[in-house]
This record gives structure tokens, C-alpha cells and sequence, in this order.
């Protein structure tokens, strides 16, 4: 009976990774012509389903935790220089739950004082803008390395 108990105390959180993967990723909207084709893009969904979630327990539960301990350098350096052209700062020992009520404000959350933690799907939404702004920090980055080498 136990047992039975400790499976059902899991159920919430297998609830909140479906949700993740039917609502975030989109996972039933998907349609291919071979089986493979969907594991590759089902493969990359839990990838992001485990990210969100991973951010979300983790910025709820141990919210004083580095922000560097889930966010790449190149994604606090996007960050950083998102709120420099506000006006504002992030500071270099940024914690996580910070840095998540950042991102989720590019996915819609307002972070209000009263609103509590953001949600999955803001963060996912922000996770999936701030991944588009890093990929073009790169390619930035990139272009004037090469300019730069090119014109020596």
C-alpha cells in the first residue's frame, strides 16, 4: 500500500512534464511520415521539457543557487546586455531564481511582487527566446572575429 502511495505522490510531477511536452513543445501537433523522424524531434522536446523543469524546480526550490549552475555564459551575457539597453544591471553572482523571473518575462510573466515564481510556460516561451538571442550573439560574435581577422 505504500508503494501504491509513493507512485501517486509522483503523479503531479509526471502531470506537469506532460503538460510541458503536450502544451510547451507541441508534441501532439506533430506529424511525420516515419516513425524516426518523430524520435529525433520527440528526443529534442524532452530535452527541452527536462530544461524548463529542471529550472523551475530548481529556481523554486534552491532559488538562492548561482544562476551558472542552469544558464550558459553566453546566455547571461545576452541577459546582461538585454537590461544594460534598459538601463538596469544583473549583477555577476545573479541567482537562479533571478535570473528564471528574467527569462520569464520574455515568455509573458509579468514578475510583480505578489505574482509568486513564474510558471513553466513563460519560462519555456522566454527559454525558446532566449536560445534565438544567444544563436545570434554567436553568429555575431563570429562575423566581427572573421571581419576583424579578414582585414589584418
Amino acid at each position: 500500500a505504500w508503494e501504491k502511495v509513493q507512485w501517486y505522490c509522483r503523479r503531479w510531477g509526471i502531470e506537469e512534464w506532460h503538460r510541458v511536452l503536450k502544451s510547451g513543445c507541441g508534441v501532439e501537433q506533430r506529424e511525420f511520415k516515419t516513425a524516426e523522424h518523430l524520435k529525433r524531434v520527440l528526443a529534442f522536446d524532452l530535452i527541452v521539457a527536462w530544461r524548463v523543469l529542471a529550472c523551475l524546480k530548481a529556481g523554486r526550490t534552491h532559488p538562492e543557487l548561482p544562476a551558472t549552475a542552469f544558464y550558459t555564459p553566453e546566455e547571461l551575457a545576452v541577459l546582461r546586455a538585454t537590461l544594460k539597453k534598459k538601463g538596469q544591471r544583473l549583477s555577476k553572482d545573479c541567482t537562479l531564481a533571478e535570473v528564471n523571473g528574467l527569462v520569464a518575462q520574455w515568455g509573458g510573466y509579468a514578475g510583480r511582487r505578489r505574482d509568486g515564481p513564474p510558471g513553466a510556460e513563460s519560462l519555456r516561451i522566454g527559454l525558446t527566446h532566449l536560445m534565438a538571442a544567444v544563436t545570434g550573439w554567436i553568429l555575431c560574435e563570429e562575423y566581427y572575429k572573421s571581419d576583424l581577422l579578414n582585414r589584418v
